[in-house]
């Protein structure tokens, strides 16, 4: 299992390198709410948006969004719909790489407020399915997925190191076992390097192979500051 009572997820104060220091820290990303299983989890995803007054159109919309083909599902975010809007878009037509992308499509252009007070509970990752680490989850996240406030923060109080849902005895059947888990394949790793005046940010984000353990680089942002 992976949980955050393990070492990988300490806090550690900033640590010296030449001409300065460097702070890090690793999160799980299968802590969140992965956008591209919206539609493979579409009960779940669309229950998410309309607990924060999110209209079904925007779960449609971005269903429209991430689909390989050209075709456009009513209400439609494919090319045709989105090269009208000002700034004019064309649809991604592929998996997502950030979550900002849904605030791209017609039905959030009035809902952005309501989007930005859980937005930091989604996360993209390159899959089409759902697999929530029942040890990094947040209680608002269970929350938003529909489980009463006091079953959320009992699942999440303490230190949590599940080894298998049957020890999570508040997650009856049918109501989530189907994509909650107990490990980890997808982490990103927050760093800023302090150099003088100069501050500069990276995050790493990584996929970690359940057969071998073998970590491989998927992708990088860098922020000058």
């Amino acid at each position: 299992f992976d949980s955050e009572t393990e070492d990988w997820a300490e806090n550690r104060a900033p640590f010296e390198v030449p001409g300065g220091e460097l702070e890090m820290r690793i999160w799980d990303m299968q802590s969140k709410f992965n956008l591209n299983a919206g539609e493979t989890q579409a009960q779940a995803f669309e229950a998410m948006l309309a607990s924060h007054d999110i209209p079904l159109e925007a779960a449609l919309e971005w269903y429209d969004w991430i689909d390989e083909d050209m075709e456009s599902r009513e209400p439609g975010a494919e090319d045709t719909e989105l090269l009208l809007q000002v700034p004019a878009l064309r649809s991604a037509n592929s998996l997502s790489v950030h979550r900002s992308e849904l605030r791209s499509l017609p039905a959030m252009f009035d809902v952005t407020d309501e989007f930005s007070e859980f937005e930091a509970l989604f996360v993209t990752l390159p899959s089409i399915n759902l697999q929530l680490n029942i040890n990094t989850v947040s209680p608002e996240l269970l929350e938003a997925l529909g489980f009463e406030p006091a079953v959320a923060e009992a699942i999440t109080s303490g230190d949590r190191e599940y080894t298998s849902l049957e020890d999570v005895d508040m997650i009856e059947a049918g109501e989530g076992t189907e994509f909650f888990v107990v490990t980890s394949n997808y982490f990103a790793v927050w760093a800023e390097l302090r150099m003088g005046e100069q501050r500069a940010r990276i995050e790493s984000y990584l996929y970690r192979h359940p057969d071998d353990g073998r970590v491989y680089l998927l992708g990088r942002n860098l922020e000058a500051l």
